[in-house]
């Protein structure tokens, strides 16, 4: 799956505060230390993309936990996208 590098440098792609989506990235695969892969159970829901605007008070943190969702979503649906995602994390 993409690190937060990976998922840091799409949000800037797409024009979103660098900073905040760090900060979100970051407390979304927080758990990993703990569950491994299996983390993408907690805080990647819609649920958890509201609790960030939150406590962001920021629009686009929902909208940098949606972006981050997807990425994983289709990063583990779709080898060929691994695989670019790959040679990203090793560009960056």
């Amino acid at each position: 799956m993409p690190n937060r590098k990976v998922h840091n440098y799409i949000g800037k792609m797409l024009g979103l505060d660098p900073r905040l989506v760090n900060a979100v990235n970051r407390d979304m695969d927080k758990p990993s230390r703990y569950l491994g892969p299996s983390h993408r159970k907690v805080m990647h829901s819609d649920i958890d993309a509201v609790m960030l605007m939150f406590k962001y008070k920021n629009p686009q943190a929902m909208i940098a936990s949606k972006v981050h969702q997807l990425t994983d979503q289709l990063a583990s649906s779709d080898p060929n996208l691994r695989k670019i995602l790959a040679a990203l994390e090793a560009f960056l």
